[in-house]
């Protein structure tokens, strides 16, 4: 892929920024209005107040980072399927990062049992560092 030119790099960047300010306003007025309901949709759902507000914050993070609909006919209804959808993602994520933490408890246990030898760590090292070389040769200024 070709390097951008920085005056295009620089237009993209601002409307990129303009797009983000603008769903940043949609969101915090959407919190402002239904601020109270969107925490009991919550409460209703998660009974630790813990998970509660980092469900709080996903939603205003997920509604500020994606674009809404053009028309929302029923507000509380849209943010009840954005919460729930939120929930399950979250235990979703939860529920894998276990998963992945126990595999790499497996895999540091079996590489415990392994020595590498003073040669094949040397070996790793130029191996990673010619990767690096390659990977910054290959990106732009």
């Amino acid at each position: 892929m070709p390097c951008q030119d920085s005056k295009t790099f620089q237009r993209r960047a601002a409307v990129d920024l303009s797009e983000t300010q603008s769903r940043v306003q949609k969101a915090t007025h959407i919190f402002q209005e239904y601020g109270p309901d969107i925490r009991e949709m919550i409460r209703f759902s998660v009974r630790d107040e813990g998970v509660a507000e980092d469900i709080y914050q996903d939603l205003f993070l997920s509604l500020a980072s994606s674009k809404l609909p053009p028309k929302i006919r029923n507000m509380k209804r849209f943010l009840y399927r954005a919460i729930t959808n939120d929930i399950i993602s979250m235990v979703r994520r939860t529920r894998r990062r276990h998963e992945l933490m126990k595999l790499y408890a497996r895999d540091y246990r079996a590489s415990e049992s392994e020595e590498t030898s003073p040669g094949e760590l040397l070996i790793q090292s130029e191996q990673k560092e010619q990767v690096f070389s390659q990977l910054e040769k290959e990106l732009c200024p």
